[in-house]
């Protein structure tokens, strides 16, 4: 059975990852969360929050990160996987200088 849970060490790693970011303007809402389950066919992965997501977490993006590999994790490797994460989310100004987020897929997919 899969279940989400909020887990604050996420947020608190990729707050201090934050700084990395140069390319973003400004800070996207995300919601961090763990996926906790027997197996997964991702260590984490980073969505646009959009329709269902969007109304339950009232954010812009949601990273999860998958318990079998998060828990027994060095810090490195967390960092790692959050700041790769992170790497999806771009910010773009439109013509009227607001900011649109999206997200980058991987160079090779």
């Amino acid at each position: 059975m899969k279940e989400y849970v909020e887990l604050l060490e996420i947020e608190q790693i990729a707050r201090k990852l934050y700084p990395l970011m140069t390319e973003w303007n400004d800070m996207p809402d995300i919601k961090f969360l763990e996926l906790v389950s027997e197996k997964s066919s991702y260590l984490g992965k980073c969505s646009k929050a959009t329709g269902k997501w969007r109304y339950l977490v009232d954010k812009d993006f949601v990273i999860e990160v998958f318990s079998g590999f998060w828990e027994p994790a060095t810090q490195n490797q967390k960092e790692a996987l959050l700041l790769h994460e992170l790497c999806h989310i771009i910010s773009e100004e439109n013509d009227e200088g607001e900011i649109t987020w999206k997200i980058k897929k991987h160079d090779l997919e």
